[in-house]
């Protein structure tokens, strides 16, 4: 299995779930270590969105559907680190955008797409190996 781009999240991803998994922090301190790992995902799908659209190996069709996935996905991460920063969306603000305030289920779905973006196949014609769009590591 061949992937055509790379993200890396491990470290974040590890240093969260020690935060999330001991019970201990307050609700300020997870919703800011999501948004610091929100930032970090946003940053490198941002790069590779511009790798995307520079030409990068990819028929037309499929750079219009990763182009547009891509968008998607960075939009939520980057939508939920606004939400954890109390100047780009206030608390009393949350239910104008539909959020009750479950940093961790909202991160848990974003997380669910990117990885579903990562399973998708890239159109491969003419090549032997099968090669997905994204490795999330």
């Amino acid at each position: 299995m061949v992937w055509k781009y790379k993200i890396q999240v491990r470290d974040s991803m590890r240093i969260l779930r020690d935060v999330i998994g001991g019970g201990k922090e307050s609700e300020e301190v997870i919703s800011s270590k999501i948004a610091g790992v929100s930032r970090i995902i946003h940053r490198q799908l941002s790069t590779i969105l511009r790798c995307v659209g520079k030409g990068s190996g990819l028929s037309e069709d499929d750079k219009t559907h990763f182009t547009g996935a891509l968008e998607d996905v960075a939009d939520h991460f980057s939508f939920l680190s606004s939400l954890a920063d109390p100047e780009d969306i206030p608390k009393d603000k949350w239910d104008d955008y539909s959020f009750d305030g479950d940093f961790i289920g909202l991160f848990d779905d974003y997380l669910g797409e990117l990885y579903d973006l990562g399973d998708t196949t890239v159109d491969t014609s003419g090549k032997e190996q099968t090669e997905k769009f994204l490795w999330v590591g």
